[in-house]
């Protein structure tokens, strides 16, 4: 028989953090694929498979149960570590868990975490989801090509609508928006992925420098940050997708370098004579320098650029759209000419 995992509980206030550990020793390991319940098995978790990607966080595998292909996420935490820092480790699993009603969010499936005797083990089981955006930019460099607008703003509106579940429904910020954590599947349906250094808002605030340097908000690096800060890191996620190329890298300059032209120098923009206005002006409005400037995601809403390209989620995919006389681009379609043709 497998160790038993741990159940994740909420800490209650002024309850005894001993107590809590032990009870988080109770309780069972399954995962809900499709509607049907499966428990977790030692050899789901210790089957040699595919690395999909590594990071301080943990490793991910892909991993296969009787044909349906997901992700598993490893994370090994020494047994001796602080309760701030077993919260902090917790945290991802907590958040990810609570995502199930947003589907612009990679999906949970289930967990499994279990104590040996210098550790702990944690097992973190999702959708895989085939492609990044960084992997996106990658492979239209390689064939000289861009990315279409319509693609940015399929983008755009599905990275918006997760934040902003995160921030309405979970009061965290991701802090972490990136390339390399926006994923798109086959038929052009996009998922934010990575919370493990999300952030509880206290006050509508958050505080500490956890992160990707090259996307952080100028505020960021000052006393306190709000929601956003993630609008500031999807305005330069977007621009880098656009023009293939990060705006502030560093090229092996110093990181103090970097920080001062996040903090001092002129906003990114898109050139307008290259790209649409509504797409220049919408990144000029996400990369206000001034905080207060900058919309929150009710506003971001309003823009044109993503009224222009928003889509329900139950419509991507379909070839179908909400209005009957409104024909749209197949993002699907694009990836399979562009991103599957070819080598990889």
């Amino acid at each position: 028989m497998p160790p038993k995992p741990l159940k994740l509980l909420r800490m209650r206030q002024n309850e005894d953090y001993e107590e809590y550990v032990k009870n988080l020793l109770d309780g069972k390991g399954t995962l809900n694929l499709s509607g049907i319940r499966v428990e977790i098995t030692m050899d789901m978790i210790r089957r040699e498979s595919q690395t999909l990607g590594s990071g301080g966080f943990g490793n991910v595998y892909e991993t296969n149960y009787e044909g349906i292909v997901f992700a598993r996420k490893e994370i090994k935490i020494p047994s001796q570590v602080s309760k701030e820092e077993m919260h902090r480790y917790l945290r991802e699993l907590d958040v990810t868990r609570q995502c199930k009603a947003c589907p612009f969010v990679v999906k949970f499936y289930g967990y499994y975490i279990y104590r040996v005797v210098c550790e702990y083990n944690f097992y973190i089981f999702m959708e895989k989801v085939p492609f990044s955006a960084a992997f996106m930019i990658e492979k239209m460099l390689k064939i000289g090509k861009e990315i279409p607008e319509f693609v940015l703003g399929r983008i755009a509106c599905s990275v918006v609508h997760a934040l902003r579940f995160l921030k309405d429904a979970l009061q965290i910020i991701h802090r972490d928006v990136k390339p390399p954590n926006i994923l798109m599947d086959y038929d052009g349906r996009v998922k934010l992925c990575d919370l493990g250094i999300c952030a509880k808002l206290e006050n509508s605030t958050a505080f500490s420098r956890a992160g990707s340097y090259p996307y952080m908000a100028p505020e960021r690096f000052k006393e306190g940050y709000d929601d956003r800060s993630d609008v500031w890191s999807l305005g330069v996620s977007l621009v880098e997708l656009a023009e293939l190329k990060n705006p502030y890298t560093t090229n092996g300059n110093q990181l103090q370098h970097l920080i001062e032209a996040i903090g001092s120098h002129p906003s990114p923009t898109l050139n307008p004579k290259i790209f649409s206005d509504c797409l220049v002006m919408f990144i000029s409005q996400l990369l206000q320098h001034d905080v207060k400037n900058r919309p929150k995601y009710a506003q971001i809403e309003q823009l044109e650029f993503f009224v222009l390209h928003d889509l329900p989620f139950t419509y991507i995919g379909t070839g179908k759209s909400p209005k009957k006389d409104q024909e749209r681009q197949s993002v699907g379609k694009w990836i399979d000419e562009n991103l599957l043709s070819g080598s990889n």
